[in-house]
C-alpha cells in the first residue's frame, strides 16, 4: 500500500519541476502542494484501505480497543482480506 500511494502521489506533482515551480512556493514540491492536482481514485480508496487496515490491528491486539472492525485484516479472519489483495494488485 506504501507503494500505492508514493505512486499516486507522484502522479499528483508529476508536473512541478523544480525549475518551474514559482517563486513563492518555495524550491520544493512540498512547498508546492497549492499546485499538486487533486487524489485520485486509487489514491483516496489506498487510504481508506490504510485506515481499515490499521483499525483491524489495533482492534486484534488491544484488548480495551473499542469500535468494530473493517475485517481486512488476516487477524481478524477478514471477510475482505481478499478484497484489499485484489485492490493491491491491480
Amino acid at each position: 500500500m506504501a507503494t500505492i500511494i508514493q505512486e499516486e502521489h507522484n502522479k499528483r506533482t508529476e508536473h512541478l519541476e523544480l525549475e518551474n515551480v514559482n517563486e513563492k512556493s518555495g524550491a520544493n514540491k512540498q512547498a508546492a502542494n497549492h499546485e499538486w492536482k487533486p487524489a485520485t481514485q486509487r489514491q483516496i480508496h489506498v487510504f481508506k484501505y490504510l485506515k481499515q487496515l490499521v483499525n483491524d490491528v489495533i482492534i486484534s491486539i488491544n484488548e480495551t480497543a473499542t469500535g468494530e472492525p473493517f475485517v481486512v485484516s488476516n487477524q481478524l479472519d477478514g471477510e475482505k482480506v481478499e478484497e484489499l489483495i485484489s485492490f493491491i494488485n491491480e
